[in-house]
């Protein structure tokens, strides 16, 4: 756990990790995932991550997403 918090604040944003979020974060603020949000992927990572977070008013971030990774 103490290499995986390490490697996470030392390491630079992917480019796919920064996608993910960003395209997390609009689903969660706007809805209508494929047609205000454009994704490659399918929905499952949106309902698994998104759905709780659009009900408990949460807004993703760099941070919280590096956690939850941290977490998982």
């Amino acid at each position: 756990m103490i290499i995986g918090w390490f490697a996470i604040w030392t390491s630079r944003l992917s480019t796919d990790e920064g996608y993910l979020l960003t395209s997390l974060r609009e689903w969660v603020d706007r809805g209508d995932l494929y047609g205000d949000v454009f994704t490659q992927y399918g929905p499952a990572y949106y309902l698994v991550f998104g759905l709780p977070a659009r009900l408990l008013g949460f807004t993703w971030t760099i941070t919280a997403g590096r956690l939850t990774n941290l977490v998982l």
